[in-house]
């Protein structure tokens, strides 16, 4: 028995050793993995002494992550996973926060009812077959999605926590089949750089690996830095790390002015139907890149409600793509206020075509401009005393610069044309030399994005932006979330529409999946709350859609 003992542990060394080789020269280290788990093999996952094909369909379980220190008991049980085996599905994306099993108080002191609660899913999970996805939802330092988890970047102490939860987490189920993989953090937002992210992940997975040579390591895109969303593809936030067992994954709620319409955190208000020939999509990489630089401003002191008319700005540069108003104003300790504007467009001889938009400001539309200044102060809102031939008006003051602008607002545009912006101003005590004008912004997309109407071909195209790092790099891809807000399936907004055409796109270039989500009254197939998921509160029609999909 020692003899067997050494012997297995001398191998478990030597093969931390491959590893931690590998990762030092930069190369993947060549491992046996059990052939009973789940293993990437090329861009596909296999299992089995065959190397059978396997592809993950299924559905994440929130677990109510953000409500307390312990797991969840309303969350689901038993019955559900029966449910998701019978809708055709085969594994489930398992949300964790790190509070269920450590304490802030008590760093690397673990729970053991974290580790009950995971072992009896996982009870539940071989019973009906379903693979567990363990995703590290809140990571110590703080839930990333809402860029409000800087702590994980600027606090060492919480990223050796984490990986340190992640090495008992992979010792404790190293030997577990039915768990699939380690989803290791959840849409992460860095403070500086994508550097942060890489070096995390890797960290990470060196961890894993020191006790665990088996389970496949899922990797997620970079979501954001610095608390703005990254958009950029390939080598920008999407990037390889060195281990032989990888796949890696990337979210979809595009277009998200429809998909989180109504919902309350973003701020969005209607969005519209699905599919809409009348709407066009911009692409989600779109960013800013130049302006109507020259139009008048505001002069200087007081002035009355005046109607300024902008210039005829002509399209050259191939590379722009759509355009949108903005208010503009900048070295200005004063108040401008901005109400009535057209826009215009002219063909390439300055003809008029067609006034592409006319938009009062009123107390329905005051919530949708977002503020954006340089040294992020300035005073902004909707004013309800001040207004061009009513009350209402958009207002700002900002001493740097600072802007206010609709994204709902955007066009497309053609190259050639000319485009225009008039609208009126009122200035109160504005400062000498401010510039306070009404204006265009113009965007590009860095991916080669094009502007297309509401419809099939608009998602695909959004996926095919993602998916070229996994053509180009031969690895296995991940849709880890996608999903739509439960008002797109009331009032002929079309959420069906929606989900049907995404399983499609997803069976079509043969990409791993979890549906967003199955128990919570937001974006859950299961709507209530508070409680075990209730047939009263299921969405049928969407059940009914996966239980006819899925089929393995």
């Amino acid at each position: 028995m020692k003899t067997r003992a050494f012997v297995s542990i001398f191998i478990l060394v030597l093969a931390v050793l491959i590893i931690a080789g590998s990762c030092a020269t930069g190369k993947k280290a060549s491992v046996t993995v059990n052939p009973d788990f789940i293993r990437q093999s090329g861009n596909k996952l296999v299992f089995g002494e065959n190397n059978q094909e396997i592809m993950l369909r299924g559905v994440n379980f929130t677990n109510d992550t953000f409500f307390g220190s312990a797991p969840s008991t309303t969350h689901h049980s038993e019955t559900d996973f029966q449910r998701v085996k019978d809708m055709g599905m085969n594994v489930v994306r398992f949300h964790l926060s790190y509070k269920f099993f450590e304490d802030d108080d008590s760093p690397y002191v673990y729970k053991q009812t974290g580790w009950n609660w995971i072992d009896q899913n996982v009870i539940w999970a071989k019973k009906y077959g379903i693979y567990l996805i363990l995703n590290m939802m809140v990571p110590q330092g703080g839930f990333q999605s809402n860029r409000k988890g800087d702590a994980l970047w600027e606090d060492h102490s919480n990223q050796e926590r984490l990986k340190a939860l992640w090495k008992e987490i992979a010792d404790r189920y190293k030997d577990e089949i039915i768990i699939a993989a380690f989803d290791l953090v959840n849409e992460p937002v860095t403070t500086s750089s994508v550097d942060q992210w890489k070096q995390l992940a890797q960290e990470i997975i060196n961890e894993i690996r020191s006790v665990d040579p088996n389970h496949l390591i899922i990797v997620e895109k970079l979501l954001g830095i610095d608390g703005q969303w990254v958009t950029y593809n390939d080598t920008k936030n999407q990037f390889l790390v060195n281990d032989y067992n990888v796949m890696y994954q990337f979210h979809s709620y595009y277009p998200g002015e429809y998909t989180h319409q109504n919902f309350q955190p973003t701020g969005l208000g209607d969005g519209g139907k699905y599919p809409d020939l009348n709407t066009y999509q911009f692409p989600s990489d779109s960013m800013w890149h130049t302006a109507i630089f020259n139009n008048p401003n505001a002069p200087a002191g007081d002035s009355p409600w005046t109607y300024y008319q902008g210039i005829k700005y002509r399209v050259k540069d191939p590379k722009i793509t759509a355009a949108r108003p903005v208010y503009f104003c900048e070295s200005n300790s004063g108040t401008v206020y901005f109400d009535d504007f057209v826009i215009k467009e002219y063909n390439n001889d300055k003809v008029f075509i067609k006034e592409i938009l006319i938009y009062n400001i009123d107390a329905t539309n005051g919530s949708n401009w977002d503020f954006w200044s340089k040294d992020g102060r300035g005073s902004w809102g909707l004013s309800v005393t001040e207004g061009n031939n009513d009350n209402y008006s958009m207002y700002m003051s900002v001493k740097s610069s600072g802007a206010l602008t609709n994204m709902n607002l955007r066009f497309k545009v053609k190259v050639g044309h000319y485009y225009q912006i008039n609208g009126y101003m009122k200035g109160e005590s504005i400062n000498r030399g401010a510039k306070c004008n009404i204006r265009l912004d113009f965007e590009t997309s860095p991916s080669g994005g094009v502007v297309v109407k509401r419809n099939k071909e608009a998602l695909e195209a959004e996926f095919l932006k993602w998916l070229q790092f996994g053509l180009k790099h031969k690895v296995p891809m991940y849709v880890g979330e996608f999903g739509v807000y439960r008002d797109c399936f009331e009032n002929n907004k079309g959420g069906l529409n929606w989900v049907t055409d995404m399983l499609d796109i997803l069976e079509k270039y043969n990409l791993h999946y979890t549906y967003h989500t199955y128990h919570e009254s937001p974006f859950g197939i299961y709507q209530n709350d508070g409680d075990l998921p209730n047939l009263l509160y299921a969405n049928r029609e969407l059940i009914n859609l996966f239980t006819k999909q899925l089929k393995f």
